[in-house]
């Protein structure tokens, strides 16, 4: 079990720095995060529909705010991570956000949920935090401070959802592949107007990296 728990969370990491690594290739803000929320509705269609199907009954009212909400805070983190990557380099962007991101997650879960993590979880978390802001600190001489800002504002959203999406799927008892794929569909539909005021921007991310495009959506 652990062995299986240790493999699943580094290819997780090699994953999410895959992902971060397009999302550096990629210019653009609102229309950026508008097709990516497109690529994953569509990616994510047949799953969700399967487990909307096999679900007994439907999303209630309180799923749906929830859901609502968690597409908001991932406008939020797709939109300030694009604009983080616009001022600095990955090497300082990336271990800042996602170093402040679980740094957060794990106090939200303690103050707001409590949780209570043992001695190796808060080794863990003070870890990772140090780390992050270590690494990031090295690039920092040559970084810009917006991108310091929007890093941690990134970190910020990750911590937020992070919490909001577990207590949705804990809690209130969605279903994970439902509210993946819903959240990503509502996202799509918020960005729409922003997307088509921004439709030269759309136009081009889809003629020039459409494949870190592709690749980030799914």
């Amino acid at each position: 079990m652990v062995t299986s728990a240790l493999a699943l969370v580094l290819t997780s990491a090699v994953l999410l720095a895959s992902w971060n690594l397009l999302a550096k290739r990629v210019r653009g803000v609102f229309g950026v995060a508008w097709g990516y929320a497109m690529v994953g509705s569509v990616v994510l269609a047949p799953v969700g529909l399967f487990a909307w199907l096999r679900m007994e009954g439907s999303v209630s009212l309180v799923g749906m705010g929830f859901l609502l909400v968690s597409a908001l805070l991932h406008v939020g983190y797709f939109t300030t991570l694009q604009r983080a990557y616009g001022w600095g380099d990955l090497s300082l962007v990336y271990p800042l956000a996602r170093g402040t991101g679980p740094a957060l997650a794990v106090l939200g879960a303690v103050v707001l949920l409590g949780e209570r993590p043992g001695p190796w979880g808060w080794l863990g978390a003070g870890l990772v935090a140090v780390a992050a802001f270590g690494l990031a600190s090295c690039g920092a001489a040559v970084g810009s401070r917006r991108a310091v800002l929007f890093g941690l504002g990134t970190g910020a959203f990750i911590g937020a959802y992070t919490l909001w999406d577990a207590v949705a799927v804990t809690r209130v008892g969605v279903p994970v592949a439902v509210f993946a794929w819903l959240s990503e569909v509502v996202r799509a539909v918020l960005l729409a107007p922003m997307a088509w005021r921004r439709r030269a921007e759309v136009a081009r991310v889809w003629r020039e990296p459409r494949g870190a495009l592709v690749g980030w959506g799914c």
